[in-house]
């Protein structure tokens, strides 16, 4: 996927999605190495989930940078087609 960004989403999302993919493995290797424990319930802990993850996507694409993955498709495209939306093309990816 990495390489299908620098082909269609040119260089800057290229250098940009490897950032954000190294910021990630590093987050998420520092967090998983932590010995705490936030379980509240399972409703409010899959709410919680649900908001980081969208607030990590929307940190990505706000800034021309993916995840390097499925978001790709979506940004491409949106890249093609400014009406599509890039959310409801992550969804259906």
């Amino acid at each position: 996927m990495l390489s299908v960004s620098l082909l269609f989403l040119g260089k800057e999302n290229f250098l940009k999605s490897i950032g954000s993919s190294l910021f990630y493995a590093i987050s998420f290797s520092l967090f998983y190495s932590l010995s705490f424990n936030c379980t509240i319930n399972i409703g409010v802990d899959l709410l919680l989930a649900c908001f980081f993850i969208a607030f990590g996507y929307y940190c990505c694409i706000s800034t021309n940078a993916s995840t390097v993955g499925m978001d790709i498709i979506a940004l491409i495209l949106h890249k093609r087609n400014n009406k599509i939306n890039i959310a409801k093309s992550i969804s259906a990816c």
